[in-house]
């Protein structure tokens, strides 16, 4: 960035190969572009879309609004994107990615979240709230997925996904569905005191570790098949609709306390 805040870019003609320093992004060049001053002034700009960079430094959105949909592809973000407590007026969306920390802590997402065939090492997003659908789909974390008294207003997928550390929906409340379909959880899968309007699908899923998940409260039971190393407790929480755990086998039980 210049001093007077223009942004510097290089435009590439047709066909022109692009260097391994063109792709390298500094950090304020993406905070500004999704903040631009201009938007405050109805500047009609509805999707910044950055695709193919390397971010060496954490990117900082933190209680910044973003107005136009901002989406992050193909990208590799060695430290990181900060977004906690920012307002996201259109949406976020991270896809074909490599991040290390996506903290989203007490974020408003007006549009929905989506999290799409990335790799992420942690995902935070306690306290934040979506109006849509919250998407992590096809994605590798390695470390800890915690959305501890997220409030979802659509449904939340978090499905074809391996979650090498724990995950954490503690106190959720999630309006629609939530699935986690052809998931794999190696740590612990926690969901106690949550409540889910629509169903629960965990068909095909499996768990490694200990499992307290969920409080069953005027639903139905649909468990076929599906193996299970551990205890799983649905304890404290509320499912409107159906849970559904079709192909499972549980071999040190199944609870559900109301």
């Amino acid at each position: 960035l210049s001093k007077d805040s223009k942004p510097r870019c290089k435009l590439l003609n047709a066909g022109e190969p692009i260097k391994q320093s063109t792709r390298t992004l500094r950090p304020e060049f993406i905070e500004f572009v999704a903040t631009h001053p201009l938007y405050e002034q109805g500047a009609n700009t509805r999707l910044v879309r950055i695709e193919g960079a390397v971010v060496d430094k954490q990117i900082n959105l933190a209680n910044k609004k973003i107005r136009p949909q901002l989406t992050i592809s193909a990208s590799l973000l060695k430290n990181g994107i900060d977004i906690a407590n920012a307002h996201f007026l259109r949406g976020f969306t991270i896809e074909n990615s490599v991040t290390s920390a996506v903290n989203s802590a007490g974020a408003l997402f007006d549009r929905g979240l989506s999290l799409i065939e990335n790799r992420h090492e942690q995902v935070i997003l306690d306290n934040a709230q979506i109006k849509a659908n919250l998407l992590v789909e096809y994605s590798t974390l390695m470390k800890t997925f915690s959305a501890r008294v997220i409030n979802v207003g659509g449904d939340t997928h978090l499905k074809h996904t391996i979650f090498e550390g724990p995950v954490n929906l503690r106190n959720a409340k999630i309006a629609g569905v939530l699935s986690a379909k052809y998931s794999q959880f190696k740590g612990e899968f926690i969901a106690e005191s949550s409540d889910v309007g629509g169903n629960m699908f965990l068909s095909s899923v499996k768990f490694k570790e200990f499992i307290p998940i969920l409080l069953i409260d005027k639903i139905n039971y649909i468990l076929r098949g599906r193996f299970v190393e551990q205890q799983v407790n649905l304890m404290n929480a509320k499912i409107g609709k159906q849970l559904r755990i079709k192909n499972s086998v549980f071999k040190k039980g199944f609870i559900a306390k109301t």
